[in-house]
């Protein structure tokens, strides 16, 4: 008897798959089955024409740090299966279906340790996650797409940093793909915020400034449109648990991707309404915290902090929130501001805008226990409990902000000093200073330099070296600082010199850095000026003889660039052809002083330029939100 059942081409297939070997029986079953899984469905008529080609995978075997990003150019993907807009799962993410459960766990589980400041990902979800891209166990294309997008960014920002025998196509092809496919999505979701996030660090890493800020003010636009009470679709404790860590990632990627310019973050703590992120147990385990506390609501920023390790979150959130303002008051004129040169503006004044923002850092410091002290705690004590990342990042916040804070009032070029003195060019401080205020600055600096470089080497001792960009950053700061009192030993009071030994333990670590990131180039050639310059001064300090830090503008600003931005990097000058010019620093709007000397105020300024304009004031961040987080 003949059979005349009527069905779909779909319902006639007897295994589910996402059009290509091996379906996802075979791949749980694992060898040989998923290396000898063939498909089969009925015969259709099918235009070929409309099918994109299939990626080759590059040959290029992933081990540690023998991927370099900088070989790859960052750019949108032009391969013609991500232009004609097919799923995520059909383009160019074919890799995915090779790895297998461990590869996917192990790129995550490196992704939640080397990146502190993005603590979104929820590590017992993310490997299972991997199993819910199998047709026949997720439902929800658009979830599908967008954990793909999610996974495929993480696998691919994270590729130096593991061993893996997956073979991986280039970076920038799989960061293409991933861009290209985020930036059409139509209905962007949590998963979708943090893919851009994971971009916006990734451009970051490659001297991509303007991009990566774009593309973190996209993510902090699409979490606004996310925290409309009518759009909240979190039910569960640990979905808004990530929702609120997702939130304050973009507060934190908000003031790394836009330090050093003179324009106020996009969020401020105080208008978000929502908690502060809860303890590392209460989100792995899903739980609602004992105690939630409200950003803003009237308190200060370090107010209710526990800064116990297992907050370890929260505490870098309000930590970065300093260093922003810190290094936005500096690279925005410092001490050359207007008015800064007055008794009342001069650093060691209670209510000058250096000693604000110095005795927030200190009281920051101060609410951590002591056990995320360093050099107290060492970093391999951290490293037996697998926090020695948080504990590094901790302690860089802390000691690379006072590395600035010091070194703003001291000569840039002290030929002519014998001892710690302040500034020898103007603008000049009009009083005189306590007695030892300056040895105390100098004595302060190099300390914090030191101490840099010892949790950096600590940290490449007990294996577990950070090679992304914030850490970068505050190795080359270091190190710049290092040959600086190693050059100059009158001005430091407590050593005659700098072991050679840490200088040489800075070059090696930042060489590794940026043999990953392209930004770390820009970083390296600027440490070599440095070290052209200062060798000069020692060896022929007279043909130096009447020049400061006006005379080296240029590298002054390449010294405080985190960001990989401006026309020093585009084409590095020899030291001696630097072009003398004023150090006024850039204009400064009279209201937009405010923002730098405390957590506290609302940000609500002006804007400076067209091109600089507030995005707050565009886009107002949604009214409503005060409920969306009621138990975290």
């Amino acid at each position: 008897m003949v059979r005349t059942t009527i069905a779909c081409a779909p319902c006639r297939i007897k295994c589910k798959h996402n059009g290509r070997p091996p379906c996802g029986r075979c791949l749980r079953k694992g060898p040989p089955h998923s290396e000898e899984c063939v498909l089969s469905s009925p015969t259709l008529a099918r235009d070929h024409s409309k099918q994109p080609k299939r990626l080759r995978p590059n040959s290029r075997l992933i081990d540690s740090c023998a991927s370099n990003f900088h070989d790859f150019p960052s750019s949108p993907n032009t391969n013609p299966q991500v232009e004609n807009g097919q799923g995520a799962h059909n383009d160019g993410f074919e890799f995915l279906s090779n790895m297998g459960q461990h590869d996917v766990y192990k790129a995550c589980s490196v992704f939640n340790q080397k990146f502190p400041e993005l603590r979104f990902l929820h590590l017992p979800t993310a490997s299972s996650t991997y199993f819910l891209l199998d047709g026949a166990q997720h439902d929800d294309e658009k979830d599908s797409i967008a954990t793909e997008l999610l996974l495929a960014s993480i696998i691919a920002l994270c590729a130096p940093m593991i061993e893996s025998s997956v073979l991986l196509p280039p970076t920038d092809v799989i960061m293409g793909n991933v861009r290209h496919q985020t930036f059409n999505l139509r209905s962007p979701g949590p998963k979708t915020v943090q893919t851009l996030l994971v971009l916006s660090i990734f451009e970051w890493g490659m001297g991509n400034w303007r991009e990566a800020w774009v593309i973190s003010g996209m993510a902090i636009r699409t979490m606004q449109t996310l925290l409309r009470p009518e759009s909240s679709t979190a039910p569960h404790s640990l979905d808004r648990q990530i929702l609120n860590r997702t939130v304050w990632s973009c507060f934190v990627m908000d003031r790394l991707v836009i330090s050093g310019v003179p324009q106020p973050p996009t969020l401020a703590y105080d208008k978000l309404h929502i908690c502060w992120p809860s303890s590392e147990e209460d989100f792995i385990f899903g739980t609602p915290a004992n105690k939630f506390y409200l950003a803003g609501a009237g308190d200060g920023l370090l107010d209710h902090m526990s800064g116990d390790m297992a907050h370890y979150f929260d505490t870098l959130v309000r930590g970065f929130d300093i260093w922003a303002r810190i290094l936005g008051w500096i690279t925005g004129g410092g001490r050359r501001r207007p008015g800064m040169n007055l008794p009342a503006n001069h650093p060691w004044v209670a209510t000058s805008p250096w000693k604000l923002l110095y005795e927030e850092l200190r009281t920051w410091r101060a609410h951590q226990e002591q056990r995320s002290w360093y050099p107290g705690a060492s970093v391999n004590n951290h490293a037996a409990l697998g926090r020695a990342e948080p504990f590094g990042y901790l302690n860089l916040i802390y000691y690379v902000s006072l590395l600035f804070l010091d070194r703003e009032y001291l000569p840039f070029l002290p030929i002519l000093c014998h001892e710690p003195c302040g500034p020898i060019d103007p603008p000049l401080l009009t009083s005189e200073p306590p007695s030892g205020w300056w040895v105390e600055r100098t004595q302060e600096l190099f300390k914090s330099s030191a101490m840099i470089s010892g949790i950096m080497s600590d940290l490449d001792h007990a294996g577990v070296f950070l090679l992304t960009p914030f850490p970068g950053f505050c190795l080359f700061s270091a190190a710049t600082t290092n040959m600086y009192a190693s050059a100059f030993p009158w001005m430091n009071s407590t050593r005659d010199t700098v072991e050679f030994t840490i200088i040489e333990s800075d070059t090696r670590l930042l060489g590794e850095f940026r043999r990953i990131w392209r930004i770390g180039e820009c970083w390296w050639s600027t440490m070599q000026r440095c070290k052209a310059l200062y060798a000069e001064a020692n060896s022929n300090p007279h043909a130096l003889r009447g020049r400061t830090r006006s005379h080296y503008c240029s590298l002054e600003s390449e010294i405080q660039d985190c960001s990989g931005r401006g026309p020093a990097h585009e084409a590095m000058s020899p030291v001696d052809h630097v072009t003398p010019g004023p150090c006024s620093g850039v204009p400064i709007h009279k209201d937009e002083q405010n923002w730098e000397m405390t957590g506290d105020t609302g940000m609500e300024q002006e804007a400076l330029l067209d091109i600089s304009l507030d995005w707050s004031q565009l886009w107002p961040l949604c009214v409503g939100q005060d409920d969306i987080f009621p138990i975290i």
